[in-house]
């Protein structure tokens, strides 16, 4: 990675960085709703706690969908520059941006997860 600069213009970089605070600011969200699950149990399962819970859930597939949608405009602007980048820089960056898709997809499968863990 080290090796292989690649030069964006600001625009796309500012997308790119949205997209990687947005992932960061799920993967807090997601750590305080993993801790959450201690005080649901130290709660015994009170209904307020876990309607509390659940709030977090929508605020994750709402970091979940923001994100995708980002990544979405930025994969359609890869896919029109695959005549001009360099096809190591294409597919580079597109492996970029399908990490950070997966990163966002496997915090919200986790979080339905728990979802689900505790309303059984």
């Amino acid at each position: 990675m080290t090796f292989n600069r690649i030069n964006f213009d600001e625009e796309h970089k500012k997308m790119i960085y949205s997209v990687v605070d947005e992932i960061e600011k799920m993967l807090d969200h997601f750590k305080k709703t993993v801790k959450y699950i201690n005080v649901i149990l130290d709660s015994d399962f009170s209904k307020n706690t876990i309607s509390s819970e659940e709030k977090d859930i929508d605020e994750m597939k709402w970091f979940e969908k923001d994100i995708d949608n980002k990544l979405f405009a930025f994969g359609k602007w890869l896919y029109s520059q695959k005549e001009i980048l360099h096809p190591v820089d294409f597919l580079y960056i597109r492996e970029l941006i399908l990490l950070l898709a997966r990163i966002a997809d496997v915090t919200q499968n986790v979080c339905d997860r728990v979802h689900i863990l505790i309303n059984e």
